[in-house]
């Protein structure tokens, strides 16, 4: 070994020219050596991502707050196809910004992964997580530069584990102060989230107030003036379809009626699993497709749930992928055959996901290690063939699933068809008695004194059998009209089923910044820890700087000397700018892991030399 040392430090002392082929004295625009490529260097990436990300903050700034106005976005090439759309919700305005030219393109599309995570987990706070990961970004720029006093700036890997952990402190500080979610909390946060409409946060809180806290409600477009709600009693899954060529509405979601659901327990990664599969995807859909019109062959509605489906998917899955995907292109979208595939279930979604695949009535289809005991349960009818798969199908009158969810609406085992005196329908034994064991286990880890965690759980399960889903159209005198109050009400609706979820918090980013002020103040002055977390709460002062332009100084320190933000549409501190607890957490938790990757990037390729309209750097 210490040969290998001794040779190893030859080596460092080896003397080599610096710059052998001079690029460093190249001027801007001009390299030494070979013609244009599609090479971007760094100097000229970081300024185009700087002014890129700055220009897209400011932009939707204007959308901000309570006193943000609307956005006109136009489509349509001439009077007859144009479109007239308002909006200020920060996700829509993002996603209709425009660039020609590669790099700006992509950084457009990675505020819409922020944002768009954002949304889909707590809906409201998509224009602050724009806003705020532009400055971070900023922030992460300085410390890169070497211009941060207490940081040693070592790699861009450094750089970015430090600031995930500075992030990681802070979630767990926000959650530190959070409160269970009330009626009362769902007009305030409602009010927050849609800038003060009194008339949706009003609605909003009768249909929590009628069909309880743990109601799922769902938004769409009412063809007439007045709103209508549409009550279902169903279940709903943290997952939704595992490829967009499921979709078979115009809204983006896959509807399949009158479905067969087919539970699988384990992954679909063997040889054996997967000839299950493919029994059933051939079966029920691709042999259907292509058969003769006299054939005695129909296609069947049909689910399947798995934990995990192979990266190797078997030809069935492809074929039938790519079939869909034709539908696409022809534009025939609602006349795709019935399929949904919903995959990559993790941690309390199994739970759930076992919960579902009971109440629908199937009979779960999982691995085998012992083949003895395989063949004895394949004999008592509760293991598989590809001859009986069939039979261990249960039944769903409606499941609908969009990028993020999957409800199932009316299980079989969920009701026995009877109603009450009441005129409610009355549940079987079987929804019963999972209710009440899971209710025997919340008590049981309650008295053992169990981690937040398992509790959590458990409650998130309870809610998903109990919840009712309510169907919130919403009406107007336009489609401009409705498309308006439409995402003010998605945006209300998230933050209020999240807020339900994991607990109500402050809104404005108030959360965030106290939490920073807190681990700064318990900081050690030599941990490096501490100038990412000085950053990290300078970002958020210059978010809550644009809320409150009249005087933010002003404005930030009483918030913090009144232990809440100050609220813009009543003029005081009431208390009631709240939100879900989460909102900051999962704006921190987007921004982690797509911003940091925007300031550890050294260069860029672009597609083609063509493409390349940018000045080459010197690195």
């Amino acid at each position: 070994m210490s040969n290998l040392i001794d040779t190893l430090n030859e080596v460092k002392q080896f003397e080599t020219l610096d710059d052998p082929l001079e690029l460093k004295k190249a001027k801007v625009g001009q390299l030494s050596v070979g013609a244009k490529n599609n090479i971007v260097r760094k100097n000229a990436l970081r300024k185009i991502q700087y002014k890129t990300i700055d220009e897209i903050s400011d932009s939707l700034r204007m959308t901000f707050g309570p006193f943000g106005s609307n956005t006109l976005i136009l489509k349509g090439s001439d009077a007859q196809s144009l479109t007239t759309i308002y909006s200020k919700d920060g996700h829509k305005c993002l996603k209709n910004i425009l660039y020609n030219n590669p790099i700006e393109l992509s950084i457009q599309t990675q505020l819409i992964d922020v944002v768009s995570h954002v949304d889909n987990e707590v809906g409201d706070g998509t224009t602050s997580a724009t806003i705020l990961s532009a400055e971070i970004f900023k922030q992460l720029c300085s410390i890169e530069a070497g211009g941060v006093a207490g940081y040693n700036y070592v790699s861009p890997y450094q750089l970015s584990r430090d600031f995930q952990y500075a992030v990681k402190l802070i979630q767990n500080q926000v959650l530190s102060h959070k409160r269970d979610f009330t009626l009362d909390d769902v007009y305030n946060i409602a009010f927050i989230s849609t800038n003060g409409n009194h008339e949706v946060a009003s609605e909003l809180k009768y249909l929590y107030d009628k069909f309880g806290l743990d109601v799922y409600i769902e938004t769409g477009i009412s063809n007439t003036e007045d709103s209508v709600i549409k009550e279902l009693d169903g279940l709903t899954l943290d997952e939704g379809y595992s490829d967009p060529a499921y979709i078979n509405t115009t809204d983006g979601k896959a509807n399949i009626r009158n479905a067969k659901i087919y539970a699988f327990l384990d992954p679909i990664d063997t040889i054996e699993m997967v000839s299950l599969f493919e029994k059933i995807v051939d079966d029920n859909i691709i042999r259907p497709m292509w058969a003769d019109v006299d054939d005695d062959c129909e296609i069947v509605p049909t689910v399947i749930i798995a934990p995990k489906l192979s990266r190797d998917m078997s030809e069935s899955v492809k074929k039938l992928i790519e079939a869909l995907y034709a539908y696409d292109q022809h534009g025939e979208i609602t006349r795709k055959p019935p399929v949904l595939i919903v995959t990559n279930l993790l941690g309390g979604n199994l739970d759930k996901y076992a919960d579902i695949a009971r109440l629908c009535g199937c009979k779960m289809i999982h691995k085998y290690i012992d083949a003895k005991l395989q063949e004895e349960d394949i004999k008592k009818g509760i293991a598989p063939t590809p001859e009986t798969i069939h039979d261990f199908a249960g039944f769903c009158e409606e499941v609908v699933s969009d990028i993020s969810t999957t409800k199932f609406v009316n299980p079989a085992e969920m009701y026995t068809g009877e109603l009450d005196e009441n005129g409610d329908p009355v549940p079987t034994q079987t929804f019963t008695n999972l209710v009440k064991f899971l209710n025997a286990e919340l008590a049981n880890a309650k008295e053992n004194g169990e981690d937040d965690a398992t509790i959590h759980s458990l409650k998130k399960r309870l809610q998903s059998l109990k919840a009712n889903m309510i169907e919130y159209n919403i009406g107007g005198i336009t489609i401009a009209d409705r498309d308006a109050v439409k995402d003010l009400v998605e945006d209300a609706v998230k933050s209020c089923r999240s807020a339900a979820n994991d607990g109500v918090g402050y809104a404005a980013n108030f959360e965030g910044l106290r939490a920073c002020l807190e681990l700064i103040e318990a900081t050690d002055d030599n941990d490096q820890i501490k100038p990412i977390l000085t950053l990290i709460a300078k970002a958020y002062i210059n978010v809550q700087s644009k809320l409150y332009e009249d005087d933010p100084d002003i404005f930030i320190e009483n918030n913090l000397e009144n232990g809440c933000p100050y609220n813009l549409t009543t003029n005081e501190y009431d208390g009631k700018v709240i939100t879900s607890i989460n909102t900051d957490i999962k704006i921190l938790d987007a921004i982690s892991k797509i911003v940091t990757l925007m300031v550890t990037t050294e260069q860029c390729y672009v597609q083609v030399p063509a493409l390349n309209h940018y000045e080459f750097g010197n690195g």
